[in-house]
């Protein structure tokens, strides 16, 4: 009953948006067309405005620098619920309108437009406490997991290339560089990064030490 209570008002609101486009003979069968095609342009246009919500938000935590360490925790904590929050409230829109395919293929462009987003902010930080890796660790694993649940509850959302980038940029906070430049030489890592991107992090994160250089050499000499 809440499907087709949900299906009705969107038919009706997206009803009188296309009015003034439709012929005045149009039946209800016809207008199915219509309110799919509507659906899927205020679905992309709210993938949209769900990016620029997630960079105002993470613009407050210094782009996930938070140079408060006293409270660093918390902001990007706060900041990690709010767009977790933002996701599971953008999944609801249409999912009972349009067709499985296109609803899958509109979700993931915007959730993998967000964690490309959140990507490109940790591989610009510099200086990475141990606290504030494991921080950073925590609230990807939490993001990570809300989109696995996401997933499993939406047909046709595969995993994507993305969102393991993500999960093992998540494990990446946590690990130790020789497990880093272990997983780089196993070929686990780059499948998905590039040598200048892990390097850089380890960088961020490890002492410039003349034992960690030649790990970071081992990752890729020329970079170094």
């Amino acid at each position: 009953f809440r499907s087709k209570q949900w299906y009705q008002r969107r038919v009706a609101i997206t009803a009188g948006e296309l009015k003034s486009s439709l012929p005045s003979d149009v039946t209800f069968i016809d207008l199915v067309y219509h309110l799919r095609t509507a659906g899927a342009a205020l679905l992309q246009s709210s993938s949209n405005s769900l990016l620029s919500k997630v960079q105002t938000l993470l613009s407050q935590t210094e782009g996930l620098g938070a140079r408060d360490r006293d409270n660093q925790a918390m902001i990007l904590e706060m900041a990690f619920v709010q767009i977790v929050a933002l996701l599971n409230q953008h999944t609801g829109a249409w999912r009972e309108v349009l067709p499985p395919p296109e609803y899958a293929r509109l979700l993931n462009l915007a959730l993998n437009s967000t964690l490309e987003f959140i990507m490109k902010e940790t591989f610009r930080l510099e200086d990475i406490s141990a606290k504030h890796s494991s921080c950073l660790n925590n609230n990807f694993r939490l993001m990570s997991e809300q989109l696995e649940k996401i997933r499993a509850d939406t047909p046709c959302l595969d995993a994507t290339s993305v969102g393991t980038r993500f999960r093992l940029l998540a494990a990446i906070m946590d690990d130790s560089l020789v497990k880093i430049v272990d997983d780089w030489e196993s070929g686990v890592l780059p499948e998905f990064f590039k040598a200048s991107e892990i390097v850089h992090l380890a960088r961020a994160i490890f002492q410039n030490t003349e034992k960690n250089a030649a790990l970071w050499c081992r990752i890729k000499g020329d970079i170094i």
